[in-house]
C-alpha cells in the first residue's frame, strides 16, 4: 500500500498491463507470466519494505559448522531479513530505492521478466516449515 501510494506511476503502470493483457476479465491463477511488469511490482513490495526487519528466532538442534564458524546446538539465530533484501551486492547501489524494473528487462516485446536476481523477495514472509 505504502509504494503503491508513493509510486502512482508505477501503480499506474502495473494496471495499463494488466488492461491491456486481461481486458475486463478477471486474472486466473497461473497467469502471472502474462503481467510481467505487475509481478515484478509484487516482487519489489515484498523487498522493499519488510513487514518486519528480522526473522523469527530459530533454534539450532546440533552443532554446526558455517564458514569456519562454531555454531553450537541451541543457539537462536535470527536472519536480517532487511539486510539480506537490501544487499548493494545483489540489489545494487540503488537497493533502497522503489524500482520494479530491477526484476525485468524490456525488449521489443516491452517487459520481461529477468531471472538473474535470485528470488529472494520471499523471504520477508520468514524462514522455516509452518
Amino acid at each position: 500500500m505504502k509504494a503503491m501510494a508513493l509510486f502512482l506511476e508505477r501503480q499506474e503502470a502495473a494496471q495499463a498491463e494488466m488492461d491491456s493483457v486481461l481486458g475486463t476479465n478477471d486474472p486466473a491463477y497461473g497467469e502471472e507470466d502474462k503481467l510481467p511488469y505487475f509481478k515484478a511490482v509484487l516482487c519489489e513490495c515484498f523487498r522493499w519494505q519488510t513487514v518486519v526487519p528480522l526473522s523469527f528466532p530459530h533454534v539450532t538442534n546440533q552443532d554446526l559448522q558455517y564458514n569456519g564458524y562454531k555454531i553450537p546446538q541451541g543457539t537462536v539465530i535470527l536472519a536480517n531479513v532487511w539486510g539480506i533484501l537490501h544487499d548493494l551486492k545483489i540489489y545494487g547501489s540503488n537497493a533502497d530505492n522503489f524500482d520494479p524494473e530491477r526484476w525485468l528487462k524490456r525488449d521489443e516485446r516491452g517487459w520481461q521478466w529477468d531471472n538473474d536476481l535470485p528470488d529472494l523477495y520471499h523471504l520477508s514472509f520468514g524462514f522455516g516449515t509452518r
